[in-house]
């Protein structure tokens, strides 16, 4: 096999490797940008944890349902149940801070930066490590043998 065709076999196989860390990364990008634009024309409320409900998991993780009453101006209360597994955070009779969006009331979240940021970084920081593992060794393929 000529040096050429090694190559460019190496160069294929660390593309579809890091491909995926791309797309996790994007994903990342495309969460944290919806979360950012709900957050800027989003209002803000005092709302109150309604109920606590084990979903499923088990001792070592389990997930919760976390229901949120809040009220709006012109408007009944809402509620919105969210799926957490830091249930101990928020208990019921716990007062939150509620953002919402004012033309779709009924969509609320709460305003914790675990809860809003925490998947979009994680995203973001494993797709870059994934892709940039992968950038690194198609750096060291190409041009790591020449003296």
């Amino acid at each position: 096999m000529s040096e050429l065709s090694s190559k460019l076999g190496l160069v294929l196989i660390v593309t579809l490797l890091g491909s995926p860390g791309v797309g996790v990364l994007v994903a990342g990008v495309y969460k944290t940008k919806a979360q950012w634009d709900f957050l800027s024309r989003a209002a803000s409320t005092r709302g109150r944890v309604v109920s606590v409900q084990h979903l499923y998991g088990n001792d070592e993780s389990d997930f919760y349902g976390v229901t949120v009453e809040y009220s709006v101006p012109d408007g009944p209360p809402r509620r919105f149940t969210i799926e957490t597994n830091a249930a101990a955070s928020f208990p019921e009779g716990r007062a939150v801070e509620v953002a919402y969006r004012a033309d779709r009331p009924g969509e609320g979240r709460i305003k914790d930066f675990g809860l809003l940021w925490r998947d979009n970084v994680l995203f973001c920081v494993v797709g870059f490590a994934w892709a940039g593992f992968a950038g690194f060794f198609l750096f060291a393929a190409l041009w790591g043998g020449r003296k």
